[in-house]
């Protein structure tokens, strides 16, 4: 961005006055690749640069070099309070992710979003531990039909005894020919004889919320 900037003070003085606007079109970069301190020191001292070398080299009248000393200074402020209040936005979200994050983590529930497409998106390390599934499968970001095709393939579902009547059409059709968007809950005893409670919610994205707890206790 440094080199931009200077290219363009450069194109000032070699080329002709125009380039100025090569200067204004470079102030954006500034702020976008470097820290904002900086940024404001760089661009500031790159509209210090054009101005003299407007005058010096081209001559410019004072009224015409005013003008484009409050353009290039109300470009510095307008950015600046824009990427101070991004820069603040953006920490608030990731504290926030990181919250969210450690909560998902910690609940004893398996938990994980599932998206439109039918793809995993998010997930804890006990709906792993539940569902008996290694985290790098869950990582891939693979589909719904992938991962109870995966379980299928295991013996996972070999005893359908096990598995609750309304569930069985889910397994069946790979999860694809489910509407998702009810919500709605089963169980199901896995191979190590577990009772797993399969709980689904909708989300008014279109993305879906499946939780896994373990009720063998209860059953």
């Amino acid at each position: 961005p440094v080199l931009t900037v200077t290219l363009a003070c450069l194109g000032i003085w070699f080329v002709n006055a125009f380039s100025v606007v090569w200067v204004f079109a470079s102030i954006p970069v500034l702020f976008i690749r470097l820290p904002l301190v900086t940024a404001y020191a760089v661009s500031t001292a790159s509209i210090i640069v054009v101005l003299n070398t407007l005058f010096f080299r081209h001559d410019l009248d004072a009224i015409t070099l005013a003008r484009l000393a409050l353009a290039g200074g109300m470009i510095i402020i307008t950015l600046g309070v824009f990427f101070q209040i991004l820069a603040k936005i953006n920490s608030e979200l990731k504290e926030t992710t990181a919250l969210l994050s450690g909560t998902l983590q910690s609940i004893a529930q398996g938990g994980c979003v599932i998206d439109k497409d039918n793809r995993y998106k998010l997930f804890n390390m006990q709906t792993c531990d539940l569902l008996n599934l290694p985290p790098s499968l869950l990582a891939s970001k693979p589909t719904l039909p992938e991962v109870v095709q995966y379980q299928i393939d295991r013996g996972d579902f070999r005893d359908l005894d096990g598995v609750a009547p309304e569930a069985r059409a889910y397994i069946f059709s790979l999860g694809v020919n489910v509407d998702e968007h009810v919500k709605r809950n089963y169980v199901r005893k896995d191979t190590n004889g577990r009772y797993i409670e399969v709980q689904t919610h909708p989300m008014p994205s279109g993305d879906v919320v499946r939780t896994y707890a373990d009720v063998s206790q209860y059953e």
